[in-house]
């Protein structure tokens, strides 16, 4: 465990690689296009929930990275909209936040005869499944729809989930990882995951599950956060870097910085000296967010991930 006073990993290894691996991005390069106004959009899941949510839209078209941002039990899309902000203006990602199910706006349900007033409170086991299954999915073909119509690269695919947030957003990668190969793609479209204070088990759910995969595992990169001060989110860090660190091994000695920042795929950063947790951790100066912009430029942003048009497997 970090203490207070000491840089992380991640912080020694993004303070020393920032530069360069901004500086060669070709996705970064001043254009002349018109950062998009965000909208509110609505989206209405399989199972009927009107989800809430805001798009961040890039002006960086195809060659924009795509990010879906989950908040905390009891939270909303507003808990994200200074790190939106940061990422779509200063980093030019098409970002979406939403509503989960319950939460926010996203309270009304409506399926079949069935009327349903969401609340947290009153969420049950299976609403929680929903929220992966239906609610960000939901958010998927959103952001599908975005890059069939040349407005970002959904194969440039990152995900922010915060305590709750970070459950939902290990399971669904989990999902999608686990899409059947067929021959029009399906999933396989997360390259990037950012998890703040993941707790060892939310509800009935473990954060470690997910990390049984061996695609979770090895293929998607992992940026892993949490406030010194409380030792029950380290130690949901803890568990997930003892399940995958095996499979992320630190780039070899003696290479230049921009060369062991572009084969580094596990980042743990747990020096922040602090006791918030989540989505508090941001906006407090804490440098969090500049953090996470770095990770998904180093992840999404530098390798060279072609666009293409995507449709579904169903006529």
């Amino acid at each position: 465990m970090f203490s207070g006073s000491r840089r992380s990993l991640a912080g020694r290894w993004f303070a020393v690689g920032l530069l360069v691996a901004t500086a060669s991005s070709p996705a970064l390069a001043q254009r002349e296009k018109e950062i998009p106004e965000p909208r509110d959009v609505e989206l209405t899941t399989k199972d009927g929930v009107r989800l809430a949510a805001t798009y961040f839209g890039s002006d960086r078209e195809r060659e924009a990275g795509a990010l879906i941002l989950l908040h905390m039990f009891k939270g909303s899309r507003a808990d994200y909209e200074g790190l939106a902000r940061l990422l779509q203006r200063e980093h030019h990602f098409a970002v979406l936040t939403l509503d989960l199910r319950g939460h926010g706006e996203s309270i009304h349900q409506s399926f079949g005869e069935e009327q349903r007033t969401l609340s947290p409170e009153r969420l049950r086991h299976e609403d929680f499944e929903a929220m992966v299954q239906y609610d960000v999915e939901e958010a998927k073909r959103f952001l599908i729809r975005e890059n069939n119509s040349g407005q970002l690269n959904i194969e440039r695919l990152g995900l922010v989930g915060a305590e709750m947030g970070a459950t939902i957003a290990a399971y669904w990668t989990f999902n999608d990882w686990a899409a059947p190969r067929l021959t029009v793609k399906q999933g396989q479209d997360v390259k990037a995951l950012v998890l703040i204070s993941p707790e060892t088990r939310f509800k009935a759910f473990s954060i470690v599950e997910p990390f049984t995969s061996p695609e979770m595992r090895s293929e998607v990169a992992l940026y892993l956060i949490a406030g010194a001060g409380s030792s029950r989110a380290t130690k949901g860090v803890d568990q997930i870097q003892s399940a995958v660190k095996r499979y992320h091994p630190e780039p070899a000695a003696g290479l230049p910085a921009d060369k062991a920042l572009a084969e580094k795929t596990l980042f743990v950063d747990t020096g922040y000296a602090t006791s918030l947790q989540g989505t508090k951790m941001l906006g407090e100066q804490l440098g969090v967010e500049e953090r996470i912009a770095r990770f998904f430029e180093l992840r999404l942003v530098k390798p060279s991930i072609p666009w293409a048009e995507r449709r579904s497997a169903v006529p």
